[in-house]
């Protein structure tokens, strides 16, 4: 009887402290640390061949002028109400 108990106690026992012994994942618990990367800002991030937002300063130039002087051109609506 004393047997079979050290044996189930064993066979319960022994496998976890095997993966006491085992090397951790270096992969793991990183999660953290890769959320706080993809959320951090580059503050100086660099576009390869990529024009700026808003595009060429003259155009806007242009565009302001055209609108204080009330000559904006108006949207033409009517290709979005095709079917």
């Amino acid at each position: 009887m004393i047997t079979s108990n050290f044996n189930r106690f064993a066979a319960i026992a022994l496998p976890l402290l095997l993966a006491g012994c085992a090397t951790p994942d270096p992969q793991l618990g990183l999660n953290v640390q890769t959320n706080a990367l993809a959320q951090i800002i580059e503050l100086d991030p660099v576009y390869a061949g990529v024009p700026l937002p808003g595009g060429s300063g003259e155009r806007q130039v242009d565009a302001v002028r055209r609108y204080n002087k009330g000559k904006v051109t108006a949207l033409d609506i009517s290709a979005t109400l095709k079917k």
